[in-house]
């Protein structure tokens, strides 16, 4: 059976691209890029009629984590990852403060110290957010997740 094509993956967190392949289980593997391109040519020279005729581009590292003095690694991979799972953990956080808060009303960003930043729905009140920061220190740590108020106002009748 011929080797599936690894696939370049790009997080919604920030600009890295990673590649990742499937393995027998279905359980996403993280793979070293210059692996990847190196099996790649082989397989093209090989004559393999299943490669991808393009050569794969290189891998890559954001500008926020190059600063930050990571490297294209696994190590690197799990903070990638980590920064996926914190965003949706406070977001689901959200949530639980207020069970009509949605995803999608929670806007989000990291900064370059790679703080994750969430404006609050402006729905939500003082106490609310002080209850959802709150448990984001407790899961995260503090100093992590910073939980904002929106600049928009809500008019109540």
């Amino acid at each position: 059976m011929p080797k599936q094509d690894a696939t370049l993956w790009r997080p919604d967190t920030c600009d890295c691209e990673f590649y990742i392949q499937l393995d027998k289980q279905g359980n996403t593997v993280f793979l070293d890029a210059d692996d990847v391109r190196r099996e790649h040519q082989a397989r093209i020279d090989a004559g393999d009629p299943t490669a991808n005729r393009t050569l794969a581009p290189k891998a890559k590292l954001c500008d926020p984590h190059v600063a930050k003095g990571h490297q294209l690694h696994q190590n690197l991979i799990s903070v990638v990852v980590e920064e996926q799972s914190r965003r949706d953990s406070a977001i689901a956080l959200a949530m639980e403060v207020d069970p009509d808060t949605k995803r999608e009303d929670v806007q989000w960003f990291y900064d370059p110290q790679r703080v994750l930043h969430l404006l609050a729905p402006p729905k939500l009140k003082k106490n609310q957010r002080d209850t959802w920061q709150l448990g984001c220190d407790m899961a995260h740590g503090q100093g992590k997740v910073k939980i904002e108020e929106s600049a928009l106002v809500t008019l109540e009748s």
